[in-house]
């Protein structure tokens, strides 16, 4: 039997005192579970600017609009709807394959129906094309 019941009543009774504070142990730990895992991964939070290199993949057009598709070293899909005006490189000017070096911010993060997660960017602006592999 479990150490929180009473054992010396007939029959046994959950001693609230002690489940609550088994429950409140557990909430705990999962608290400090999670935030050891926000400390590893360490996501920029929106509105954040950042420096990119990513490899230029795709872009899927729309009647209305178009969202470009990059992949991270890591693998990871990286989306934008397009560069700002003063950007010394325009997006039309990229091939499948290019690999850029850009600057942009963290809009915001979403997951594809097939599970894919997503970092889409705003304000993005090409500094360099380095090219793909030959």
């Amino acid at each position: 039997m479990k150490d929180w019941f009473v054992e010396h009543r007939y029959p046994p009774v959950h001693d609230p005192v002690k489940i609550f504070c088994e429950w409140a142990k557990e909430e705990k730990r999962k608290e400090l579970e999670i935030e050891k895992m926000n400390k590893i991964l360490k996501r920029p939070q929106i509105g954040d600017k950042l420096d990119f290199f990513i490899k230029y993949k795709e872009t899927k057009t729309w009647p209305n609009f178009s969202i470009h598709n990059f992949e991270n070293r890591k693998g990871e899909l990286i989306s934008m709807y397009g560069t700002v005006k003063n950007s010394p490189i325009k997006i039309e000017d990229l091939v499948a394959g290019d690999c850029v070096e850009c600057s942009g911010r963290i809009a915001k993060y979403s997951t594809l129906r097939d599970g894919t997660e997503v970092t889409r960017i705003s304000h993005v602006k090409i500094i360099e094309n380095k090219g793909g592999k030959k």
